[in-house]
């Protein structure tokens, strides 16, 4: 299968900024298309960012407890932030154990911004 950059229509790598405590960490958008679906990848490997910063998302579900935490931040949130820039709304989302917390909240604090939500008056 092949995997290839994800361009903005100017041919640019689209990328996403994080910012986590103290430090703004740069994903590069991949895609994949797996038969009919296509698959969209995250990496930290960008050159913008601090060299012990890019192998952040290299390997998954390694490292101790704060590295777990900072590849949850960038997939994701980072994975939330690529759909909506893609303008992909999914009607349903998996998550798996180990990234799952920071994308529910992001989904939630991002519906609840959005203009004419009626829910949004029960939260002031």
């Amino acid at each position: 299968m092949p995997i290839t950059p994800l361009r903005h229509p100017n041919g640019e790598w689209l990328r996403l900024e994080i910012a986590l405590p103290g430090y703004s960490v740069w994903l590069r958008a991949w895609q994949v298309q797996v038969g009919r679906v296509k698959l969209y990848l995250l990496d930290s490997n960008d050159a913008a960012n601090y060299p012990v910063h890019r192998g952040i998302t290299s390997e998954l579900y390694g490292g101790g407890p704060e590295l777990r935490l900072k590849q949850e931040m960038l997939l994701g949130i980072g994975g939330w932030r690529l759909l909506r820039t893609l303008g992909l709304q999914p009607e349903i989302c998996h998550l798996n154990e180990g990234t799952r917390r920071l994308p529910c909240w992001n989904v939630h604090i991002t519906s609840w911004r959005r203009p004419g939500n009626p829910s949004k008056s029960r939260w002031r």
